[in-house]
Parts: structure tokens; sequence; C-alpha cells
């Protein structure tokens, strides 16, 4: 310290941190390739579990919209299907051609009568078969669509002759259609190539196995088989599905496959897609590799930096000694102090112990705030303290008091002490009374505070009218204010919006429990968890009690589920704790949420979408909260 005489140097002890240092960071470095090589190992079975359950969510998307396609064009077929058309052109092989020209998966559309024979083909080839009826998915009512098994043939005469083709097969679909009081039976010949060729697109390194199953578990048809555990994956698929149409699951020894499935919501199909854990970590070997070199090479590079830094210390030993040479004869003139780097003051001379009024004991350890008169604002310290810290000396007039109350005004500079490597260490300030000097001044710069001070007061008021004292986010005035904005910017934009209703689960038991105190401690803690996952463009606000709101501009109701469920796992990761002085245990809290959204506003005004939201929070309730429920996809369109 520039003040303190008696500091000396133990080079002995100086020489004992090095070496412990040094030990230290080599730990560090080996520690951290250990920790690393682990947890970028859990990190890439994460990825897989994510890109698996990614790719199943695209994969499944499109196979739903094929076998809506599919559907489309029975029903289609379906809805011209009289007496006078079968006989006549309109039900032509060139006619049922054209019908099927613009969706690739489909081979052929047959219709078959009640003996089994194809009445009506876009594939001449089969028109006049008899096709055993035991071999066609039998639809139980009308209207339905339903799919057959996988089988081996390229097209309804294979079913005929029997004879398998190699690497083709024939996916089969069939819907029933009544003509006075005669049944018939479209069948849509699907090409199972038609989606291998889409999956082998998606997966072009081959990472992954991608299959269709039925709602039993029963394999369809798939793409880049990875595992030969078929009957595994069959079974564990089938136990799953049995609880839900969408998961993820690890199979195998040491759970080495990592499966995620997706039911189609419209189809009794699951697109299932698997990925090899082993695989990933085989491809980190390099990687590995380079990590252990990247170890070793930091080690070598550390005992070098400690060399050259123990050869520049030995000097700066002899820096520190003159240093504390020169401060002895700047202290003797000069109101002198010294601080540490966060402003704390460390050591003072005589003058400036006798001039601010303070004992020794009671100025050291404090910080220079304890000076401040309260003329200047937060900015002008701010300049200050960055000028200083970046190394700059700062000089300049300053108001400061003194331990009875008393303004004293002193001509300053603030010199930054740096070390070796330009680093700032602490600051010592050098100071002259000048208190005679400005006292003419005092009154103008004071009113000129109290300008200031007024305007920061007035801009304060304004924000508190829109805010939520409690939580500190907007109340139900900024809402409205907010979302009047936020609609009308939508409706000229034509882009989505979004809102969220959340209600604290049994928040009443709370209460009623424990006391409000308590109670405004967890709405406290959960708007501030809460804030911490939106965006600067979104508004959280509190409508009344538990009940908030949050308004999603340029948001799909798609979308603003993955922001409620960032708000849901926000509430429920950890118990709300209060300090000792409350003796109340951790508080599990858990919340519940409706969303509504829409993707162009059109007549909708923001009571609308709450409207909404607060019938989805409802549905939330009464399926047992902690939950999120969406409204209606059709709402407001």
């Amino acid at each position: 310290m520039l003040l303190n005489s008696d500091i000396q140097i133990d080079p002995i002890r100086s020489r004992r941190v090095f070496a412990a240092f040094t030990i230290g960071a080599l730990i560090i470095i080996w520690g951290s390739y250990f920790v690393t090589n682990y947890t970028i190992r859990k990190g890439l079975e994460r990825a897989l579990v994510q890109n698996v359950q990614s790719t199943a969510f695209l994969l499944e998307d499109h196979a739903s919209r094929s076998l809506d396609t599919v559907m489309a064009k029975l029903k289609l077929a379906a809805s011209i299907t009289e007496w006078n058309t079968i006989w006549t052109e309109r039900l032509s092989s060139e006619r049922l051609r054209d019908l099927i020209s613009d969706t690739p998966m489909l081979r052929s559309l047959s219709l078959v009568d009640w003996s089994g024979r194809v009445i009506a083909s876009s594939d001449d080839f089969s028109l006049g078969l008899i096709v055993p009826f035991e071999k066609l998915p039998t639809p139980t009512r009308l209207d339905d669509v339903v799919f057959g098994e996988n089988l081996p043939f390229r097209d309804l005469n294979g079913l005929v002759d029997g004879r398998a083709e190699a690497d083709l097969s024939l996916w089969l679909a069939a819907l029933s259609v009544e003509i006075d009081g005669t049944r018939l039976r479209w069948i849509a010949g699907i090409n199972p190539g038609y989606f291998e060729n889409f999956w082998a697109r998606v997966d072009d390194l081959g990472d992954y196995e991608l299959s269709l199953f039925d709602f039993s578990g029963r394999h369809i048809f798939g793409h880049n088989r990875l595992t030969d555990e078929a009957e595994l994956v069959e079974t564990a698929l089938g136990r799953a599905l049995q609880f839900q149409d969408i998961g993820s699951l690890s199979l195998g020894q040491d759970e080495r496959w990592k499966l995620a499935y997706r039911g189609s919501p419209n189809h009794p199909v699951v697109l299932g897609v698997i990925g090899d854990r082993d695989r990933s970590f085989a491809e980190d070997m390099m990687e590995e590799f380079q990590r252990v070199s990247a170890a070793l090479i930091a080690s070598l590079t550390l005992l070098l930096v400690m060399s050259v830094i123990y050869r520049v210390y030995t000097r700066y030993e002899v820096s520190v000694t003159e240093m504390l040479n020169q401060s002895r004869a700047i202290s003797a003139h000069l109101m002198v102090s010294e601080a540490d780097y966060d402003g704390n003051i460390v050591a003072a001379n005589q003058a400036f112990i006798d001039r601010t009024g303070y004992t020794e004991p009671e100025l050291l350890g404090k910080n220079y705030r304890i000076l401040n008169s309260g003329l200047y604002d937060a900015i002008f310290y701010s300049k200050l303290w960055n000028a200083v810290k970046s190394g700059r000396i700062w000089k300049g007039i300053l108001r400061n008091i003194d331990k009875d109350g008393n303004y004293f005004w002193v001509n300053a500079t603030i010199v930054p002490f740096k070390d070796p490597w330009d680093r700032v260490l602490r600051f010592v300030s050098l100071q002259s009374d000048i208190t005679e000097a400005v006292k003419m001044g005092h009154e103008l710069r004071g009113e000129r505070r109290l300008r200031r001070q007024l305007s920061k007061v007035n801009q304060n008021l304004m924000t508190e009218a829109n805010t939520d004292m409690l939580t500190a986010v907007a109340n139900r005035r900024g809402y409205a204010e907010f979302g009047a904005r936020a609609i009308e910017a939508s409706r000229d934009s034509g882009r989505p919006i979004s809102v969220l209703m959340l209600d604290l689960d049994h928040f009443k038991n709370v209460n009623d429990t424990y006391g409000h105190v308590i109670g405004d401690v967890v709405l406290q803690e959960m708007a501030r968890r809460w804030s911490r996952q939106l965006r600067s463009s979104d508004l959280l606000a509190r409508l009344g009690g538990e009940e908030f709101c949050v308004v999603l501009p340029d948001t799909t109701a798609e979308q603003a589920e993955l922001v409620a469920t960032k708000l849901l796992n926000v509430t429920r990761q950890k118990p709300v704790t209060f300090s000792s002085e409350h003796d109340v245990p951790p508080l599990p809290i858990t919340v519940s949420i409706g969303i509504a959204g829409v993707e162009r506003v059109k007549t909708e005004d923001m009571d609308d979408l709450i409207a909404a939201a607060d019938e989805a929070l409802y549905n939330s309730k009464r399926n047992g909260r902690d939950r999120i429920s969406i409204a209606g996809r059709d709402w407001g369109i």
C-alpha cells in the first residue's frame, strides 16, 4: 500500500505461492480434461436424443401429410363412384391415372367388387384380376380408410400370382363405398419407396434407422436398419404406445439405442427413429485425441508462462520497494488516501483523517461513498470510476461531507496504480482543500441538483403507474396499454401474436397456511424467474392475485407453447426458499398455463385472445394443474 511504510516483500512466501499456483493450475487443466470428456459424452448422448426426436417430428409430419393425400384421393374416387361411371369412360384407366398423376407415392388406384374382381384400375394389367379378399385391408365402416401390411409385390397382380419381387414392396390402403346396397372397395397401392427416398435425403449420412410401425408396435417398413433386435424394438414400442403416442426410449445393452417415436394423429401409423449412441462416441475419438494434446500443450505452456512470470515478478519486487519510498514523500504534503479496486479505503494520511473528522479505524474498509455529499449523480461517479479503472488519471473538483455533516470542497487528482502487466490494482487520491474558493457557487449548483432530482421523480412516477409494486412487472394498466399497441401492430403487419395466461396452483393454500407475506415472496420469485425467460419485446404482467399474463408479439401458438414449457419448467424446477427469519420450509410451486394465438389478426382484439387463453387455462386446471393447454387451433380464423 502506498501509505504504509511498514509493508515488506516476503520472497519465500511469494515463491511458495508461485509453486502452489502452478500445481493447482496443472490439477485444473487435467481435471478439466476428464470432466470435459465426461461432459462431451453426456452432451453427445443428449444431442443424439434431441436429433432423433426432431427427425421423428419432421418425418411424422411428412408421413401424415402424404397419407392425408392418399386418403383424399380415395375419398375423391369414392365420391364419383356410381354404376354409370364404372361402366363409362369416367372411371377408365386413363382417367384414374390422371387422378393420381400428382401423387408420386401412389402406384395404382383400383376398384374391387364383392367377389374380389378388379373392375376399374389405373393399372391396365390389374383390370379383371380376382384378388383374394384375405390379402386386402378390410374397412369395417364406410368412409374409413384402413391400411394393410407391407407386401413384397409391385402391384395387385402380385397378390394374384403370389410371386415376390426383389427390392419391391407394396403397402395397401382401402376405402369401402356402397352403391345401391352393394359394397365395393377402392384399393390404393402405396409405394413405400417414396417414403424411403425422402428419408434417405433427410438422413443422407445414414446415421439413423427410420421406420413406420402400427399402433401395436408392429414394423411396417423401414430404411437403413441399424439394429438386428427388431423384436426388442417392437415389444418396447408396443408397450410404450399403450400409454402415449409421442415419446422416446432407450433400448439394448447399456441403453445403446435411442428410439424416438411419434404417432400420426389421423392415421394408425407411428414414425420411429433409432440412433446409435456408440456411433456418436466413435466419431468423438479424434476429438478426444485432440483434447489430450490440448491438455499436454496447456501444461507445457503453463510451465513456460509461469517461468516468464517469475522472472517478471523478481523485477516487480524491486519496483514495489521503490514505490514505497516515493509514497512516503508524497503523503507528507497533501491529503492522501488509498483505495482498492472497488473503492474501499485501505489507507489515509493524517491530513486526510483530520479534514474528514473520522478516526483511522472508522475510515479503513469503508467505501468513498461515506464522503459523498449527494451533489453528483450516479452517471458522474460512473464516468469517474470508468476513467480511473481504465488506467486514466482523473482530475477535478469534488464536494465531500465530513463526519459531522459539514461540506468541504477539494481539488482532487485520482491516480490508478497498475501492476507490471498494466492491470489497475488500486487508486491513490491526492487532494487539496479549496472549500472557501467555491462557497459562492454552492447555491446555484444546489438548485441544479434539485431540478435533476425533480425530473427523476416525475419519470419514476410515470413508470410506477404502469408497474405492479409487489412484483415489479407490468400491472393491469401497463398490460392494457402494451396489449392494445401489440394487437394493432400485429393487425397492420399481418404477423402472428399469442397470449399466455398463468395461474399459480393452490396459491390460496400458501396464503392460508403461511400468510400473505410468504405469498408475496412466492409471487416475487415467480415474476423474477419468468422475466428471465422472455424476450425484451415480450410483456409479463400481473393481472391480480396469483394471475399473470404474457403477451408475445410475432409468435405463433406453437412457438408460444415452447415459451410456456420453459415457464412451466423454471416454476417447478426448484422450490421457493425463504430467509431464516420466516421459518418456512422450501415450497414447491407449480403453474397452470393457457395459450391462445392467431396467425393473423383480423377482427380479434386483446380481450378475445385473453378470453381464449383463459378458457385454455381452465382446461389445465380441470385436467390436474401443472400443465399447458392450447386454445382450439381453428380459434380466431
